[in-house]
Parts: structure tokens; sequence; C-alpha cells
């Protein structure tokens, strides 16, 4: 599956594979810091949103993961060229940059889209930890 494709790419350290969770989308994206722009991969699945740092060898080094049911995101149409939104978790709060308007907006519908459903779900799925 994509979801266990991702996992083999963080060499054991991760555990992505559970009942239900399905990759949506990855794309490099950047993520705002103190120094700024930071280049990350960002794994979209059904349930969370993952970003990684990728090693020189290929493999991916987990930073962050976002439970999308108790997070939220917005529009930040005055920055980076109207092609940033910012994401709020429980944990963090950042701005990410989308390489373009078109892919911003996507992001922004996608993340929405399933922090909704995952509101208005009320069925609570196991999931494995992310943490091998």
């Amino acid at each position: 599956s994509a979801v266990a494709d991702v996992e083999r790419r963080f060499n054991g350290s991760v555990l992505l594979v559970a009942d239900g969770r399905k990759l949506i989308r990855e794309q490099k994206l950047k993520k705002v810091n103190r120094r700024g722009p930071h280049e990350y991969i960002f794994h979209l699945f059904t349930d969370c949103l993952c970003y990684s740092e990728e090693r020189l060898n290929g493999n991916l080094h987990l930073h962050r993961v976002i439970d999308l049911r108790v997070s939220a995101c917005s529009d930040l149409p005055d920055a980076y060229n109207n092609c940033a939104f910012q994401l709020r978790s429980e944990i963090k709060s950042f701005v990410v940059v989308a390489p373009s308007y078109e892919e911003k907006l996507l992001w922004l519908s996608l993340l929405n889209r399933l922090s909704h459903s995952l509101s208005q779900s009320n069925t609570r799925k196991t999931r494995m930890p992310l943490d091998a």
C-alpha cells in the first residue's frame, strides 16, 4: 500500500500502517520557522499529517505528527505571495508555504475536509502509534 511505502522510507523508526489509514497527498512544502522557510516532505493521511526531512540516503526523518481531529488551518492571503496557510494543533502552530496559490488552495481544502469529517465521525478508530 502507499502507506506501507511511506513507512519503509522511515527505515523502521515510524509505524504508519493502521486500519483505515490512507495516504491522501505527499508533497514538498516549506514550513516557516525562526530562520525562515525550510523545506519538508509533508504526508497527508486520512487521520493525520506528518512532516519530515529527507536524508541524503533517501530515508526520511520524522519531525512531527499532527492529529487532524484536533487541528485547524486557515488561509494567510497576505503572506508569501498568497501561497501560505497556518496550521494549528494542540501542540504546535506554524505557517506552511506551498509552491503556488493553487497548491495552497488544494491543501486547505483537503485539510479542512479531512478534519471536518473526522470531527463528525462518531466512531473512534484504533490507531497504531507512530513511534516505533
